[in-house]
């Protein structure tokens, strides 16, 4: 039986991105349109008409602390919807939601914190239709720093459904204070897929057999965040699991080359 699961990376609620333009106005648009806020209401809508079996998010769902109360509202009026069309939600905390995410597992009937605490737990089970067609095994921020490698605690997998792993962490970068992991140790793990989230810019999921690697944000928050974002939806197919990104960010970033070479002055341009 064929299911899917939407899977979202950073998404940063409460955070405005910076640098747009201040005439946004005159075409239209507002600055509201193109935030987070806007992304994970199209996050829900996609979810909903796609009949995924679950949404997975990857840390920092959350800009900080002091976004809480807007955050609040606006994630459980989502996670009541997806809950409502028979959809789970399964969460990690990253660095910037290690308050924020505990919270709201304590107000949100049905949203599932996955690690709760820096610890492992068992595989939490993915239903579709009444039948397990995967497994997410989760690890959360307890602090806001943590130097210590969290797969050094991976407990053993019995065999079973797909195993997915959902995980906010630095990858490859050995002294990071943002739970370090070596690459090595994902692909040598008996998981057969790493969602990630931390760096903003997604990997190239969908060209991978075995798709480990960064979400990425869902909205690029400024211009170095260029190119398409947002979800990920992982095809849960016979005998392998296909990654395919989503770009529903209401906002994208690029950079054109311009021709200047015919003007001599600032002016001319």
């Amino acid at each position: 039986m064929d299911a899917h699961l939407l899977c979202v990376g950073d998404l940063h609620l409460g955070r405005l991105p910076s640098r747009l333009p201040p005439d946004l106005d005159e075409f239209g648009l507002s600055p509201r349109a193109l935030t987070p806020a806007a992304a994970w209401q199209a996050v829900v809508d996609y979810a909903c008409a796609s009949r995924v079996a679950a949404v997975l998010l990857a840390g920092d769902v959350v800009e900080s602390e002091g976004d809480f109360y807007e955050s609040y509202e606006l994630l459980d009026s989502g996670v009541r919807r997806l809950l409502a069309a028979d959809i789970q939600v399964m969460a990690v905390a990253g660095n910037h939601d290690v308050a924020v995410l505990p919270r709201l597992d304590d107000a949100i009937p049905g949203f599932q914190l996955l690690g709760r605490g820096g610890r492992w737990q068992e595989p939490v089970p993915v239903l579709h239709h009444g039948t397990i067609v995967a497994r997410v095994l989760g690890w959360s921020f307890a602090e806001h720093r943590v130097e210590t490698n969290p797969l050094a605690a991976l407990p053993a997998l019995a065999a079973g459904p797909p195993a997915i792993g959902l995980l906010h962490c630095d990858l490859d970068v050995r002294a990071s204070p943002y739970a370090p992991v070596p690459r090595f140790q994902l692909e040598a793990a008996p998981l057969d897929a790493w969602m990630l989230g931390h760096i903003h810019k997604p990997d190239p999921l969908a060209s991978m057999t075995r798709p480990i690697g960064y979400l990425g944000s869902v909205v690029g928050l400024d211009p170095t965040e260029s190119g398409p974002h947002g979800p990920w939806q992982l095809h849960l197919e016979p005998g392998r699991i296909r990654a395919q990104q989503i770009p529903l960010a209401p906002l994208r970033w690029e950079s054109l080359p311009v021709d200047v070479s015919g003007a001599a002055e600032a002016t001319e341009l």
